[in-house]
């Protein structure tokens, strides 16, 4: 089977154009049990699923795309975090408002970008390898926090910044400048890799993100 991620219809009703096509080896015993056909049920011919059982597929085959972002209101992202609560579990609930949450910051973040700015180490990068990374912890963010969503969420590469400033090993201080934890002199591979970072500005403070970025950073000071 052949699936892609994204679809864009133009005007002859019967054409599609579609993008990061990608092979998968799905047996027809798994597709049907997912999308909820008979188990000996086989496909024949051009098959369009519904928006259901379209979403059953992509979220049990981990085919939704890094680059596409569906057009997702206001009002559904204020209800998604209003939704979500601290303690989250796997549930298909959680993992639905959750996925619409991220979706959301990253098209606020990123808009029709093929290509980013990661705030902290400054690579330009593919938005697949960026996070909508939340600067506060988000499950210490207030509601009102949450839905301040211009503010609460910046870019961070999945190479290592965004996991770096998540576990505290870099923090960004009061003027914007990228700090460097004590801690990695224990990892001599681990300084190496990030001691270039060190007073580097980040990208992405500025006066209205700041009282994140300072939440965060006295948190880093706390266990530095």
């Amino acid at each position: 089977m052949t699936f892609g991620k994204q679809i864009r219809m133009v005007t002859h009703g019967n054409i599609y154009f579609l993008d990061e096509l990608t092979e998968q080896d799905i047996p027809y015993s798994k597709f049907n049990s997912v999308v909820g056909y008979q188990p000996n049920f086989t496909i024949q011919g051009f098959n369009i699923l519904d928006e259901s059982k379209s979403k059953l597929l992509l979220d049990a085959f981990d085919l939704r795309s890094s680059n596409y972002f569906p057009d997702i209101r206001e009002e559904e992202y204020i209800e998604a975090v209003s939704t979500l609560k601290d303690a989250e579990s796997l549930d298909s609930v959680v993992t639905s408002k959750g996925r619409t949450e991220q979706q959301f910051l990253r098209k606020i973040l990123f808009r029709n970008k093929s290509i980013s700015n990661c705030c902290i180490c400054g690579k330009n990068l593919p938005i697949s390898l960026l996070w909508a990374s939340h600067i506060k912890k988000r499950s210490m963010c207030t509601l009102d926090e949450k839905k301040d969503f211009k503010n609460i969420a910046v870019p961070m590469c999945r190479l290592g910044c965004d996991e770096l400033f998540e576990k505290k090993f870099i923090s960004v201080n009061h003027e914007g400048l990228i700090v460097v934890s004590a801690k990695i002199d224990a990892y001599p591979e681990l300084k190496a890799f990030i001691n270039d970072l060190n007073r580097k500005k980040c990208l992405a403070w500025n006066n209205a993100n700041k009282i994140y970025f300072a939440w965060h950073y006295d948190s880093f000071l706390s266990i530095k």
